[in-house]
């Protein structure tokens, strides 16, 4: 009976421990809001688990970490990694690094490139191959080396190369022989030696010293600048570092070289000193000018006779151009089309029909005149020319201007000896001696002034005939227009029509007054402020629409914040829904809840369905109410899981009403399972004490 009691007691501890579940991460606690004791990698702060910090394994807040994770390790307090690190230490760092690395100062460094062997807090110490160690690096040596020392580098170099600063440098080419300190004393075959180096002789050398070069040179050479250069073209004597100086025949020797005598030239000095010249040459100031068409010449003259038609002029032959026949050195005559003067063969001018010797042309034919030895065509319409003259009289309706035959203006039927018009045709009235025709629409015109009479639905208006506008209702001859029709108002002696949104207008200016929202300006309706609802000039805002008022200047100013209806700035009348106008003429909020209030107590309507009205106050409704409440009770309409009138909670009713049952009838069940196993128990010793009687009596009858 004992045991199934225990078992009753554990089982209800289970159920009580379950419906006392600790937070999560949390191994013991007092309730479940509070925890006394943390998993690992969390700490303790006002009954809660928080996460140690990032990489933490223990800690005992935020920043009292006392173990970490994996490969990190601890510094005051905090986890720092240390990358390629093998072994580490806590407030240390690394102490140990994998391959290719060592360890310094508590981190691991890399190993510098062609490093073989490195030492912690060291570094590099030995380096591969072809490699050699300086100021902690490896530097490669040079292929020539074989031997060297750390620090230092290559020592000794194969061959035809030494050891210098570490590297190996070849001995100079062309080298036969050098000391023990690298220096060339003596070179190969076809080299000379100069400043330690050997260098090439230069060809065609005859002869040459060490540190000069080369100092004469083979036959037809030269020297100049140590090397030898080939003797220069025409040249007959040469001299070492000037070149050639005497040339043969038409040259003269300058700057080393041969150079060309001047055309015409056959021995000279220089370039401008000719000593002897060329056949049709002759001599003058040094130099061979050349005679063309030349007879017979003399030095320092030149041409004293030409041949055929060329003209003797300075000492030169120059041709007589379209000359046909001429007599010691002057033309006789020229060919047809041409006239001789000064010692040339002039062309006569086009249309000429005479001409003379020395003076030209004569008489010109046809319809042409002669003016400064030329032919000028007669102008049309001449009747009489003059020749240097010209026209001077012409024919029919034309006259004489400068020479030139001008007809009378268009529409002329009447010209003056002073070639002015002096009457026009019909239709045309005249005006500074020219004819003008009638301005359209006119019937009648004078001359110099112009039309004085308009036809029709026209008037005169300085001396143009202009139409009646249309939508005239009344109008003069002379004066036009003097008053519109309808909707039409006169400026500048036009109808026009009333401007978009125009109630009213005046004759010469505009719209007077507009409609609605709109006011004049220059005779236009312009729109109010977008804030006025209607004005009467450009500043002048009679009314203003909500949220806005009308201040001195009759501008709309916005009303202050929350204000509806105001008067100024700072006095408002009508406030936004849950604001009242406060003893300051400012919106205050209505209580909570509360939609429309006089005062901040005095509530007059309340938000629904969260509040109701009572008392002039505004109170929540319970939480089970969906649709609003009469009063704190009186729900319209329950939330899912509530019932009857008060909503009352379908679990809570299940928890406080049947739940106590349920438990009175578990301590039933209980009770009557303790009273059987009690008399299980009794029947079974009682059992157990009949059969030992029993045997008892057996063995008594044995005996």
């Amino acid at each position: 009976m004992e045991n199934y009691f225990l078992i009753f007691l554990i089982y209800i501890s289970y159920i009580i421990k379950l419906s006392l579940t600790c937070p999560s991460n949390c191994l013991g606690c007092t309730n479940e809001d509070k925890c006394v004791i943390c998993e690992e990698n969390y700490y303790l702060k006002n009954g809660n688990c928080i996460n140690c910090p990032l990489n933490c394994h223990n800690c005992i807040d935020e920043k009292g970490c006392i173990s970490c994770k994996g490969n990190y390790y601890l510094k005051n307090g905090e986890c720092e990694s240390i990358s390629y690190c093998k072994i580490y230490k806590d407030e240390y760092g690394c102490i140990s690094c994998y391959d290719n690395y060592y360890a310094k100062n508590g981190e691991c460094i890399q190993n510098p490139d062609y490093c073989f062997i490195s030492k912690d807090e060291i570094g590099c110490v030995n380096c591969y191959g072809n490699y050699y160690l300086k100021y902690g690096k490896c530097k490669e040596l040079s292929i020539h080396c074989i031997k060297y020392k750390n620090e230092i580098g290559c020592i000794k170099c194969e061959g035809n190369y030494y050891a210098e600063n570490g590297d190996c440098f070849q001995i100079p080419d062309n080298c036969y022989n050098f000391t023990e300190n690298n220096e060339c004393i003596s070179c190969l075959g076809n080299y000379y030696l100069r400043n330690g180096k050997c260098e090439k002789i230069t060809d065609y050398c005859l002869e040459y010293k060490n540190e000069i070069g080369c100092i004469s040179c083979i036959g037809n050479y030269y020297l100049k600048n140590g090397k030898c250069l080939y003797k220069p073209d025409n040249c007959i004597k040469l001299k070492n570092e000037i070149g050639c100086i005497s040339c043969e025949g038409n040259y003269y020797s300058k700057n080393g070289k041969c150079n060309y005598c001047n055309e015409g030239c056959l021995k000279c000095e220089d370039e401008i000193g000719c000593i002897e010249c060329d056949i049709n040459y002759y001599l003058k100031n040094g130099k061979c000018e050349k005679l063309d068409f030349c007879l017979e010449s003399k030095k320092e003259i030149g041409c004293v006779s030409c041949i055929g038609t060329y003209n003797l002029n300075n000492g030169n032959c120059k041709e007589i151009i379209n000359c046909y026949n001429s007599k010691n050195n002057i033309c006789d005559s020229c060919y047809e089309g041409f006239y001789y003067k000064d010692n040339n063969c002039l062309s006569l001018p086009l249309n000429c029909f005479l001409s003379e010797n020395n003076i030209g042309c004569i008489n010109c034919s046809g319809n042409y005149y002669l003016k400064n030895n030329s032919c000028v065509k007669i102008p049309e319409n001449c009747k009489k020319y003059k020749n240097e003259i010209g026209c001077i009289e012409c024919s029919g309706n034309y006259y004489l201007n400068n020479g030139i035959c001008e007809k009378f203006p268009d529409n002329c039927i009447q010209f003056s000896l002073e070639k002015n018009c002096t009457k026009c045709i019909g239709k045309y009235y005249l005006k500074n001696g020219k004819c003008i025709s009638y301005p359209k629409n006119c019937i009648k015109a004078k001359d110099e002034i112009g039309c004085i009479l308009c036809k029709g639905d026209y008037y005169l208006n300085n001396n143009v005939c202009i139409k009646i506008p249309l939508n005239c209702f009344s109008y003069d001859k002379q004066k036009g227009c003097l008053s519109c029709s309808g909707d039409y108002y006169l400026k500048d002696n036009l109808c026009i029509k009333y401007p978009q949104n125009c109630f009213k207008s005046k004759n010469e200016k505009g719209c007077i007054d507009c409609y609605g929202n709109f006011y004049s300006k220059n005779g236009i309706c312009m729109k109010c402020d977008k804030n006025c609802i209607s004005c009467n000039n450009e500043i002048g805002c009679e009314k203003c629409k909500n949220n806005y008022f009308k201040s001195e200047q009759n501008f709309c100013q916005k009303c202050s914040e929350k204000c509806v209806e105001c008067k100024n700035e700072e006095i408002c009348t009508k406030c936004l829904n849950s604001f009242f106008v406060n003893q300051t003429f400012l919106c205050d909020n209505c209580s909570i809840g509360c939609i429309e209030c006089k005062t901040k107590d005095l509530c007059l309507k309340c938000l629904n369905p969260l509040f109701y009205l009572k008392d002039n106050k505004c109170l929540n409704c319970p939480l089970m109410c969906q649709d609003g409440c009469i009063d704190n009770k009186g729900c319209i309409k329950c939330k899912n899981g509530f019932y009857t009138k008060d909503c009352i909670d379908k679990i809570s009713f299940i928890f406080k009403i049947i739940l106590p049952f349920v438990l009175i009838g578990i301590f039933i069940i209980a009770i009557f399972i303790i009273i059987i196993c009690f008399f299980l128990k009794r029947k079974k010793n009682r059992n157990e004490s009949f059969n030992g009687n029993e045997l008892i009596k057996d063995y008594s009858a044995i005996d």
